[in-house]
């Protein structure tokens, strides 16, 4: 018998020809004792059938025979499994082959014992119980417990075997043959490979690129919903949220999975791919780690709660579905690692707020995994998106939005979220600038698009920033559409709130603007955040620089081009570094470049250029460089704190060292804005 272990080891072995132990111990991340053992084992094998053995020579040195047979030792693979291996495909079997697990038979193709089988089973229990589910046994051994946590543990197991699926190695080890041949017994038949050809040919056809991560999402999910069809199960997702009816290529897509599986698709399945779809593109990057059915199943838990004690049809409002659905993954994400927040944002809701407080908290309580909330920040979150709701519930209807991208999707995405936070819009839907002359206008009130559009329309269109300016929010109101507000001005209401500190009362403001989407009638008090501050054509990315200087002048030539600066203001920083040294640059990570106040600043703005060689500041390294030019002493804090923000609660620097282009970087930062609001 060869374990998975042992066939590494001697493929690396046959690669290097001759190596030592240490060597290959460091090349497969292994003990050099495990090494040692396993070659005796090989060795064991090899000498039984007569065949050359692993030579082993002084100071640790392997040489790998000549002439060794290529199948010698793969042909005693079927025969052994890694107790995780074999627990691994225990798994898959009781989640899509629960008929074939069956004790005797495990114990049968695993070369094990009964009881090993049996200690398994008890083992999984065990890993199985912090999801809340179970494996029970009446007639055969399956797994209970909620149908969507079922569907989410589903989904994570696929993910993790995407690669294999997608692109099966010409020679399998042991255990990714099992594994494909449990799969394929599942799939009665039907091509995996073929699954995953139909979607690539549908998301080429309607021209749509996804990141990896958002890719490996719909792959994953559009497998196991087919697996539901192929076995004539029920997919448990909530066909609440109305699926876009935008999606060219669908019913090709779905003729060929019809095809394929030789199974209806049905219409309900198919508004599920298309659900999926619309997902990806807004929420599945931002965390990988939690399921689309998991937190729509907690999101319509809560709301359907809400609607029946309040007696309000909260899952007919899209943007408190969408909020509280997008607002659900760091949450879930939080209680999953026990993280308690700690904002202090009770001192946000009125005396009147504090019975719909009450009433959430003790929803939540009722509720697998909100039961699990510590912090009472998370509930107070949670009732912001509801009474906001009702706010608009008694607002005028609002105007049908048709928004257009240029950058891509990614960059649209803030764009949306300040839309619909800020005005009493509905967005109907998002599309790229391409598809503008063959879509259907009717019931769009207006068009708001990123670029220029080629064509005329029939309805009003006006292009803006993906970062609106003051120019674009007076272009969006002359359209006719209203902002929201609550009584009186944010300008009142924080004189209001003096009795707070300043960061407190800047924490409350920001809340207020971010989650209930209102906007100060003195824009000069609300200072730039980062958002307002940093823009698309204020972003370089560039191999490296000679020195610090050269790098402070790249930031700077931005600023400058812009008009927002004068070269004067740059050579100031760079004399101002020489005299007080680089106390803003983070050893490895970022610098934060500024000068001080100075009429050599037209207007306060801010550049960013990723480096990817990292540059030298004196004995300090970095290559995310923050260029700030601001006007006044106050105007440019909202920026600064909100990128500190992101830097500590996010991942954003890693994911800025590792863009590719401009629009990535921009994309990175919208992300990483996006996460830290919520």
């Amino acid at each position: 018998m060869i374990s998975t272990r042992m066939l590494s080891i001697a493929a690396y072995l046959k690669k290097h020809t001759v190596t030592t132990f240490r060597e290959t111990a460091d090349g497969l991340d292994l003990k050099e004792r495990s090494v040692r053992y396993d070659v005796d084992r090989i060795n064991d094998l090899l000498k039984d059938k007569k065949l050359p053995l692993i030579e082993k020579r002084p100071k640790g040195v392997l040489v790998y025979p000549d002439g060794l047979p290529e199948d010698a030792l793969t042909e005693c693979r079927e025969f052994y499994f890694s107790t995780e291996e074999r627990m691994d495909l225990e798994l898959m079997i009781l989640m899509i082959l629960k008929d074939d697990f069956k004790i005797n038979w495990l114990a049968r193709d695993f070369q094990v014992a009964r009881s090993t089988v049996k200690n398994d089973i008890a083992a999984l229990e065990k890993k199985l119980e912090p999801l809340g589910l179970t494996i029970t046994y009446t007639d055969k051994f399956r797994i209970t417990g909620p149908k969507p946590d079922r569907t989410s543990l589903l989904n994570s197991e696929f993910k993790k075997y995407l690669t294999l699926l997608m692109t099966p190695p010409e020679k399998p080890s042991n255990f990714e043959a099992a594994l494909l041949n449990v799969i394929a017994k599942a799939y009665k038949g039907v091509s995996v490979r073929g699954i995953v050809d139909a979607v690539n040919e549908m998301l080429e056809d309607n021209r749509i690129v996804l990141a990896d991560i958002s890719y490996n999402w719909y792959i994953s999910n559009v497998l196991i919903l087919m697996w539901f069809i192929i076995n004539g199960k029920i997919y448990p997702l909530s066909d609440t949220i109305s699926v876009s009816s935008c999606q060219a290529g669908f019913d090709c897509f779905i003729e060929k999975l019809e095809a394929l599986s030789g199974r209806k698709v049905s219409d309900q399945n198919a508004a599920i791919l298309v659900r999926f779809l619309d997902f990806t593109s807004k929420f599945a990057r931002y965390n990988s780690d939690i399921d689309l059915v998991e937190a729509e199943a907690v999101t319509f838990r809560l709301i359907d709660r809400m609607s029946d004690e309040m007696e309000t049809s909260f899952s007919k409002d899209t943007l408190l579905v969408e909020g509280i659905l997008s607002h659900m993954f760091p949450l879930l994400q939080r209680v999953r690692n026990g993280i308690c927040l700690d904002d202090k944002m009770i001192t946000v809701l009125s005396d009147e707020d504090l019975p719909v407080l009450r009433l959430v908290k003790e929803i939540c309580r009722s509720i697998q995994p909100l039961n699990r909330i510590q912090s009472e920040d998370e509930y107070v979150y949670l009732v912001i998106y509801f009474l906001a709701s009702i706010r608009r519930m008694k607002s005028i209807p609002p105007k049908k939005i048709l928004l257009v991208c240029g950058h891509g999707y990614g960059t649209t995405t803030m764009l949306k979220e300040k839309l619909q936070n800020e005005y009493q819009i509905r967005i109907v839907r998002t599309l790229p600038v391409y598809r503008i002359s063959t879509e259907n206008l009717e019931g769009i009130d207006a068009v708001i698009s990123t670029t220029k559009i080629p064509v005329e329309l029939p309805v009003p269109a006006i292009v803006v920033n993906p970062l609106p300016t003051g120019e674009d929010y007076d272009a969006i109101e002359a359209l006719g559409i209203k902002r929201k507000r609550i009584g009186s001005s944010l300008l009142s209401l924080e004189q209001k709130l003096d009795f707070l500190s300043s960061e407190d009362r800047q924490k409350v403001m920001d809340l207020i603007e971010k989650e209930l989407g209102c906007q100060s009638v003195t824009h000069k008090t609300e200072g730039r955040s980062l958002r307002k501050l940093l823009r698309f054509d204020s972003i370089r990315l560039i191999e490296t620089a000679p020195d610090w200087r050269t790098a402070v002048w790249q930031a700077g030539d931005i600023l400058i081009r812009q008009g927002a600066v004068t070269g004067e203001y740059v050579d100031a920083t760079i004399r101002g570094m020489e005299k007080l040294g680089f106390y803003a640059v983070t050893d490895g990570e970022f610098a934060m470049l500024h000068g001080r106040v100075s009429d050599a600043v037209h207007k306060t703005a801010m550049s960013l250029i990723v480096y990817k060689e990292p540059v030298s500041f004196g004995d300090k390294k970095a290559q995310v460089v923050f260029f700030l030019a601001p006007e006044n002493t106050n105007d440019h804090i909202p920026a600064v704190i909100d990128l500190t923000r992101m830097i500590k609660n996010t991942t954003l620097l890693q994911d800025l060292i590792q863009a590719a282009s401009v629009d990535e970087i921009y994309q990175d930062i919208i992300e990483s804005e996006i996460s830290i609001v919520k």
